[in-house]
C-alpha cells in the first residue's frame, strides 16, 4: 500500500472523518439523494467554509451537541482530479486554513467484504480480466482504502485511512478481495461507469458489495 496523510496536523481542533482523504472519491450521491457530503469535528465558535475546485464556498452546518460539523453540495458532477480547502471564515488565507485535501474525484463508492461471491468459481484469469476491464474504463479515477471496520472510517477516535490510486495488480494480488472485486467489475461493466469508481473494503463478511 502507498500511504498518505493530511500534510499537516489539522489546525485548532479541526478534524475530518477518517474515511476522507487525499486520492480519495467523494460519493457523489448520500442516500439517493443527489447531494455529495463531506464532515467532521470541530470546537465551537469556526465558522468553516469549504471550497472544491470550481465551485462556490459552502458553509459547513455546526452541531453543537456532538461537535460535528457537515458540509454538502447538491448536484456535483463526476469528475476531478479536485482539491478541498477548509478554512475558517471567508477570506482564503493561509492563515484561516483549516486543512486540505489534493487530488480527490467525485464518483461512486462501494464497500466490499472479503466474503466469496457468486463469481468465486471463475477461473483467476478471468477474475484478472474483469478487474482491468474495469479499472481501464473508469480512466485512472479508481481508487481504494482498507479498513478493518466501517467503523474505522467514521468514529470520532480512529485516526485518518489513507487512500490509494489503484492498479489492477493491487485488487489481483489480494486473494480475499480480489472475487468481491470481479463480482463489482461484472455488475460494473454492464452499463457506462461512472469517473472516479470507488471502493472501500473492510474485514467484514458479505456476499456482494454494496453502494455507499
Amino acid at each position: 500500500w502507498v500511504l498518505t496523510a493530511h500534510a499537516a496536523a489539522p489546525a485548532g481542533g479541526f478534524r475530518l472523518a477518517p474515511v476522507f482523504g487525499h486520492n480519495m472519491v467523494l460519493q457523489q450521491t448520500v442516500g439517493g439523494i443527489d447531494q455529495t457530503e463531506i464532515w467532521g469535528w470541530a470546537p465551537p465558535g469556526l465558522r468553516i467554509q469549504v471550497d472544491l475546485t470550481g465551485q462556490k464556498f459552502v458553509s459547513a452546518k455546526y452541531d453543537s451537541k456532538t461537535g460535528q460539523w457537515r458540509a454538502s453540495w447538491k448536484k456535483l458532477a463526476t469528475g476531478g482530479p479536485f482539491n478541498i480547502e477548509f478554512f475558517n471564515g471567508s477570506a482564503r488565507t493561509e492563515a484561516n486554513r483549516l486543512d486540505f485535501l489534493t487530488n480527490v474525484v467525485v464518483g461512486e463508492v462501494w464497500v466490499l467484504g472479503s466474503g466469496p461471491t457468486p463469481l468465486a468459481a471463475l477461473h483467476p484469469d478471468r477474475v484478472s480480466g474483469l478487474i482491468e476491464q474495469m479499472m481501464n474504463r473508469a480512466g485512472g479515477g479508481f481508487r481504494i482504502v482498507a479498513a478493518s471496520s466501517i467503523g474505522q472510517m467514521t468514529s470520532a477516535d480512529a485516526t485518518a485511512v489513507p487512500w490509494q490510486v489503484a492498479q489492477p495488480g493491487d485488487l489481483v494480488a489480494r486473494p480475499r478481495f480480489r472475487n468481491q472485486a470481479a463480482h463489482l467489475a461484472h455488475a460494473l461493466l454492464a452499463k457506462t461507469p461512472a469517473v472516479g469508481s470507488g471502493r472501500i473494503h473492510h474485514g467484514g463478511r458479505g456476499s456482494s458489495p454494496s453502494k455507499r
